[in-house]
């Protein structure tokens, strides 16, 4: 039982990690493009953003959105570890 306990609280903890990870990417992303993750989701899902003709941008958008997603799983594993499900 308590190898179990220290297995969840190590997933956890790496979990954590991961996700200031991101959230540190995100914030640079918010920085450079004057707008928030959430803001930068909903223009990007309703076309409103694109980086026609600059590879830099689109290359930005594309590790911005995959990064949102990815913590957005993250978040969910981490409810999941904290449950114990």
């Amino acid at each position: 039982m308590k190898a179990q306990r220290v297995l969840k609280v190590s997933e956890i903890r790496r979990h954590i990690i991961r996700i200031e990870r991101i959230l540190r990417r995100l914030k640079k992303f918010e920085e450079k493009y004057a707008m928030s993750t959430e803001e930068f989701v909903e223009k990007w899902n309703r076309g409103e953003i694109s980086g026609t003709g600059d590879m830099n941008k689109i290359a930005d958008f594309m590790a911005w959105g995959a990064d949102y997603e990815q913590l957005l799983k993250m978040l969910d594993e981490l409810v999941r570890f904290v449950r114990g499900s």
